[in-house]
This record gives structure tokens, sequence and C-alpha cells, in this order.
């Protein structure tokens, strides 16, 4: 443990990234991956955390970029394989943009002629290191515009959603104003002619009529009347 904590270094001096790494033997720890120019390799150091809550580098894993075959990016995994097979497998939390940076970073760094790193290692990893820069430049980049665009989706929806309430209340409105009974109009007009005159039905005087003889005044008179009666003859109350 001693030996242990004599190699620890701190993690601000040196450039590099925290990341999930997976070793062929089933190890799944947490790594500090830095790139060495100087040596022709990956570093994976060990990460402590003092009680102070101050992270440390410990002893390093390296991988010579000799060793390496290829590095892939898979959404936001890189695969490191070497002839024999698989070196490492890293997850980057921070999205399949830097996963892709790095698995072209480390490509070139393995492209590179690392015999001259020791003479042009300062001038190559400052290259490099531009590079990778770059690169998840325009990932942020690309990030803040999907975003963008997201928020431009949530608007246009939001806007769309409160014309549709507004059209189906509408269609509500309508609908009640429907069931309302109605009055319905008369068939023809009523219309009162003040000026045309009331026609009336003259009546054609009646002759007096004589008692008969053999019945009483009364009896005469009713008799009278239900002859005029059937004869249609117009009715005059005295």
């Amino acid at each position: 443990m001693a030996k242990q904590a004599c190699s620890r270094v701190a993690a601000g001096r040196r450039k590099g990234k925290v990341i999930r790494c997976v070793f062929p033997d089933g190890r799944d720890e947490v790594r500090f991956v830095a790139l060495n120019l100087k040596l022709g390799c990956l570093d994976f150091f060990e990460v402590f955390i003092d009680n102070d809550e101050k992270v440390t580098l410990g002893e390093a894993t390296r991988a010579p970029f000799a060793a390496i075959k290829v590095a892939g990016a898979d959404g936001n995994v890189v695969r490191i394989s070497s002839q024999s097979g698989m070196l490492v497998e890293m997850t980057f939390a921070q999205g399949p943009g830097h996963a892709k940076a790095w698995a072209d970073f480390i490509n070139q760094a393995r492209k590179a002629d690392t015999s001259k790193l020791p003479q042009e290692g300062a001038g190559l990893g400052a290259q490099l290191r531009a590079a990778v820069a770059k690169q998840e430049e325009q990932v942020r980049l690309l990030e803040a515009l999907v975003q963008r665009k997201g928020e431009q989706q949530q608007q246009l929806q939001a806007h769309l959603e409160g014309l549709l309430e507004r059209l189906d209340l509408g269609r509500e409105l309508f609908a009640e104003q429907e069931q309302v009974p109605s009055l319905e109009p008369f068939p023809f007009p009523l219309r009162v002619d003040r000026k045309r005159p009331v026609s009336k039905m003259p009546c054609k005087p009646q002759p007096a009529v004589a008692p008969q003889p053999g019945l009483g005044r009364v009896d005469s008179l009713r008799k009278t009347l239900m002859t005029q009666r059937k004869s249609g003859l117009c009715l005059v109350f005295i």
C-alpha cells in the first residue's frame, strides 16, 4: 500500500478523461485514460478518492499503440482490440460524439511514426489534442443544434394542441346551440285590414205575425219562430 500511495499523482496534472473500462479478465473499473505520446501508448490510471474528496491517480496499465489493431466506436462505447483479441472496452458517459472522437484520436495516434515521438512528441501531441478538441467542439455544436430543434418541435406541438382545443370548444358550443328549441313561424302572416268594411248580412223585414185562431199569443209567436228557422231566415229578437 505504501508503494502504491507513493506512486499516486494528482489527476489535475495530466490531460485525459475518467472513463469506465472493462478489461478482458472481467474487471469493470473506472480509470483515468490519457494518451502518452512520449511512450507511444495509452495509460489507464487507477483512480482514488481521498477522505477530503481529492482525486488522485495510482498505477497505470499501458496499451502500446503498436499492439493496437483498431479502435472502433459503437454508440457511446469504444472497443480497442489487438491481433489476439479485445484489449479494453471504454464507455463514455458524454455520449456517442465523444466516443467517436476518441476512437478517431486513437487511430490517428496508432498510425503515427512512433520512432520520432521522443524528438517530436510535444508537437505531435499538441496537434492531436487540437484535433480532438475540434472534434469535441463540433460534437457540442451538433448536440446544441439537436436540442434547439427539439425545443422548436415542442413549441410547435403545443401551438397545434392549443388550436385543436379551440376547435373542439367551438364544436361543443355549436352543438349546444343546435339543441335549443326554436319557435316555428306561422305558415302565413296574420294581418288585419282595418280599412276594409265588415260585410253584414241584411235581414229582410218580416211581416207582422197575426195571432192564429185557437192559439195563444205566446204559442203563436213560438210557431212563427220555428217556421222562420226552418226556412233559413234571420231571427230578430225584440
